[in-house]
């Protein structure tokens, strides 16, 4: 579903639309990184910021599902990163 910029065109796309929309407001809660990545599945698309914006603990815990065996053909895709990149060894061939 695409939303438009404010004014007028937004009200000519809820028109096209013709859907209700409802705001859902939701409650979040702090949670490990490894239980972060579980939401991951075999042969998701994961961005990986740039520079030093890189989480190197949650890519450290994806890691860890890969050795573990849970995921395979996960694409990475990042830019210039700072730091380790450990999916790029050997030992994940066919997992990212």
């Amino acid at each position: 579903m695409l939303l438009s910029g404010g004014g007028h065109g937004r009200r000519r796309l809820f028109k096209l639309c013709k859907q209700k929309f409802v705001i859902v407001k939701k409650q979040y809660q702090a949670v490990t990184a490894a239980e972060a990545v579980k939401v991951i599945k075999s042969g998701d698309h994961v961005h990986i910021s740039s520079v030093s914006n890189v989480p190197q603990c949650l890519v450290k815990a994806l890691c860890d599902r890969g050795r573990a065996g849970e995921l395979k053909n996960v694409y990475i895709h990042h830019l210039h990163t700072e730091g380790a990149a450990p999916y790029v060894n050997p030992e994940f061939e066919g997992i990212y």
